[in-house]
């Protein structure tokens, strides 16, 4: 095939031929082994592993999106110029600078998300089964203590120990509103801050109630005054 993966591109134990076939696991990439216009279509349709802190640069080929039915593993940093669409989940253990678009069914990042953009959550009625009214508000909300708090150092997510946060720790969290808390697929608890918007929103309507109820008694008076 045209660009064909030869083995002076790739280090020692690595895959070579033509292209790679459907089902293919890349490893042990010498850096700048991969790039789009080495793959063929289908290729790279198992887990992608690449070790050793290099770059996988995709996107400037003839292939600028690339479809991954399995799991990405990336030790080292990503960067993608049209769109990467995966199957499973995506771990990475360094940086995804993205200029298009990112679908995964997973994305699991330990550290921090910087994006410049909107983060939409698709929430079209002609989609949903709509259910009950979620009526948690004030009394929930006054029940949620947020807290200081550190990664426990060596904790088994390995989770950065050195920075200070503001959360909650969802055990208690759970208690008070159990829609906000998730258990991951490991057994820790996750905590998903859109119950808690949504009590909030609730809360005001609570709190603006009340308020026209004071005022209302308050024109009352003021108007039975002689």
């Amino acid at each position: 095939a045209t660009n064909a993966v030869t083995a002076d591109k790739l280090a020692p134990g690595a895959v070579t031929g033509p292209a790679l076939a459907a089902g293919a696991v890349v490893s042990n990439l010498a850096p700048g082994a991969v790039t789009s216009d080495l793959l063929a279509p289908g290729a790279a349709r198992a887990n992608l592993n690449l070790g050793g802190n290099q770059n996988v640069d995709l996107g400037h080929g003839d292939f600028a999106s690339v479809s991954v039915f399995g799991g990405v593993e990336v030790v080292g940093a990503v960067q993608i110029y049209d769109d990467l669409l995966v199957d499973e989940e995506i771990y990475v253990d360094g940086v995804i600078v993205a200029n298009g678009g990112i679908g995964t069914t997973g994305l699991a990042v330990t550290g921090d998300i910087t994006y410049v953009g909107t983060l939409t959550d698709i929430s079209d009625a002609r989609l949903k089964d709509l259910g009950a009214p979620f009526t948690a508000g004030l009394d929930t909300i006054a029940k949620i203590e947020p807290l200081h708090y550190r990664f426990k150092l060596g904790n088994a997510l390995g989770a950065p120990s050195d920075a200070v946060h503001v959360g909650v720790s969802a055990q208690a969290l759970q208690a008070a509103l159990p829609e906000a808390v998730v258990q991951r697929s490991d057994g820790y608890l996750g905590v998903s801050q859109e119950p808690v918007l949504w009590a909030l929103v609730n809360a005001v309507k609570e709190l603006q109630a009340e308020n026209e109820a004071l005022r209302d008694r308050v024109e009352s008076l003021e108007a039975d005054r002689p």
